[in-house]
């Protein structure tokens, strides 16, 4: 998977950083999607927007829809919005679309990410 990738909402309200965590993405390991919400005019971090969710599609095919809560305080707190887990099992690329709304107004957001074959960086390797 790439790296957390930022991307801006087309009123440039919002900046959305968003990926995997941990990275690399890798088949067989567990991971969970997060994403980080700030006010794109001065950077402070955005709560309370509503129906955050991310769909996961490879090849044309969506694979699942997880929603996206804010963090638990004890977690990453206010402004960070994170998937449930999930383990990949096929390498490639995938595409994310994100999509959420706030006061009325809907957003949705494009993402590519990469899941890397974990057996490719086993040592030793099988």
């Amino acid at each position: 998977m790439a790296p957390h990738e930022t991307k801006y909402t087309d009123d440039d309200k919002f900046a959305v950083l968003f990926g995997a965590s941990p990275e690399p993405l890798l088949t067989e390991e567990v991971h969970k999607l997060e994403m980080k919400i700030t006010l794109k005019e001065n950077g402070s971090l955005f709560s309370g927007i509503k129906d955050a969710q991310a769909v996961l599609v490879k090849k044309g095919q969506e694979l699942k829809t997880f929603a996206m809560p804010e963090s638990a305080v004890w977690s990453k707190g206010e402004g960070w919005y994170e998937s449930e887990v999930f383990i990949p099992t096929l390498n490639g690329e995938y595409n994310a679309k994100v999509t959420f709304s706030f006061d009325g107004k809907k957003y949705s957001l494009q993402f590519s990410e990469y899941v890397n074959n974990r057996a490719a960086i086993q040592i030793p390797a099988n």
